[in-house]
């Protein structure tokens, strides 16, 4: 898919820059620190909300669809959960591999598109953070991954709207990577088209935090 590789080549480039966004700060100056602080919040956020919900209920394995550079993978291994994890990058997942190895993770990555790579296990819980931003049809996603999960599927969706989206857009399409952002209203049509009736929309800053129990 045209979307696919412009997000694969923009994600192949950045691994590492994005992978130091979750880290201690040491290899980040002063300016992407203030970035950081200033138009981040929703992302360390979304995954302090994403670790305190899995943890605390019955969770075993995840499916961590866009998996990135694995950092939610090392936090949610740290709590004795499984993690099988799907990315574009191959970049990406080298990180996400190393760090599973360092810290003696024995984690699964999977290099591909997640609608063309087969699942072989059913996972208590899908987790799909900043995925929703590049997809253009996140239906098809929801159909797949109700086969692939028996509990839970977390995901975070970038609202419409605002001058900081608009500006976001710009600068990524320049980059031939496609973004696409959402209403409160428009997330409810994904989730009716996909037949999900169990479900919460939360409020995260500049994006929802969803969270549909199967």
């Amino acid at each position: 898919m045209k979307d696919e590789e412009g997000v694969k080549d923009f994600f192949s480039g950045y691994a590492e820059d994005f992978d130091s966004i979750y880290g201690d700060g040491k290899h980040r100056n002063i300016f992407d620190r203030m970035m950081d602080k200033l138009f981040r919040q929703s992302m360390y956020e979304r995954y302090k909300r994403t670790i305190e919900f899995l943890t605390s209920n019955d969770v075993e394995t995840v499916l961590d669809v866009g998996c990135g550079s694995g950092r939610y993978a090392l936090d949610l291994s740290r709590n004795g959960m499984s993690i099988t994890g799907v990315d574009l990058a191959q970049e990406m997942l080298d990180i996400a591999e190393s760090n599973s190895q360092k810290f003696g993770f024995d984690n699964s990555f999977i290099l591909g598109s997640y609608l063309d790579v087969k699942i072989n296990q059913k996972h208590d819980a899908a987790i799909l953070m900043g995925l929703f931003d590049y997809i253009s049809n996140p239906v098809d996603l929801f159909i797949k991954l109700k086969k692939d999960t028996s509990k839970y599927i977390l995901g975070s969706f970038p609202k419409s709207g605002g001058i900081l989206a608009w500006q976001r857009k710009i600068r990524y399409n320049r980059r031939n990577c496609q973004l696409f952002f959402y209403t409160k209203e428009s997330l409810k049509d994904v989730m009716e088209e996909a037949s999900i009736e169990n479900y919460e929309i939360h409020n995260n800053g500049r994006e929802y935090f969803l969270i549909v129990y199967i």
